[in-house]
């Protein structure tokens, strides 16, 4: 709803001219946003979180705008009631940060809910273009489900270099899951998809329009400051 980053005071994301979403989910985050009525997102960043001594500590994996940010970690005081989350930092280089979010309402209920969470992409095939691991050395695509919002960021995590991200709604009913696209550095916005997914134990497949991608779900392991 607001932001500060080394400013001399808050400004609201209305008078700011962005729409921006910041997502919680089994201790990874992702930021992403873009100016309204944009269709790619100018920001996003993402990496892990916990809670330690009654603050809120952040490690940052990659920033778009800052690869120096990568492996950056911040402390927090933060606020959390009714459907608003408040933080108050400092960037490594003392830029004062103050953020105010709303939480994402969700409009219908969701049928089911096994993708909920974090996931990492094992491999991938898009037309001719893949993704392997071994090959694509460094580069990590996380993918979040956190109804009802889907989120996703791309980066390599030898270099802290951006690759792409992205940020939109979804539905799953147990085989489609529906994606409708807000932000996306490879998507046109208010793009739909209805996605084939056959679910595994502890991974995921998903068909769409020739493309296939599995995915694996993160296991949870909270990082500690130091």
């Amino acid at each position: 709803m607001a932001g500060q980053y080394g400013e001399p005071h808050p400004i609201t994301a209305e008078e700011r001219g962005y729409k921006s979403y910041k997502i919680f989910m089994d201790g990874y985050w992702l930021g992403v946003a873009g100016k309204r009525g944009g269709v790619k997102p100018e920001f996003a960043n993402g990496g892990t979180y916990s809670f330690e001594n009654g603050k809120y500590h952040e490690f940052i994996d990659f920033a778009s705008w800052d690869s120096t940010l990568a492996g950056a970690d911040i402390l927090f005081d933060y606020s959390a009631e009714g459907a608003f989350y408040h933080q108050t930092g400092a960037f490594p280089n003392g830029d004062v940060i103050d953020e105010v979010q709303l939480r994402v309402p969700a409009l219908e209920n969701l049928t089911d809910d096994r993708l909920e969470g974090v996931w990492f992409l094992e491999s991938a095939t898009w037309g001719d273009l893949r993704f392997d691991p071994e090959k694509n050395t460094g580069e990590v695509s996380m993918k979040i489900y956190a109804f009802p919002i889907v989120s996703y960021g791309y980066w390599n995590k030898n270099t802290g270099s951006f690759i792409g991200a992205g940020v939109g709604r979804y539905q799953f009913d147990g085989k489609i899951l529906t994606e409708q696209i807000e932000f996306s550095t490879w998507v046109e916005f208010g793009t739909q998809f209805a996605i084939n997914v056959s679910m595994g134990e502890n991974t995921y497949e998903q068909h769409w329009q020739g493309n296939t991608e599995k995915w694996r779900k993160a296991q949870i392991q909270p990082r500690k400051s130091g």
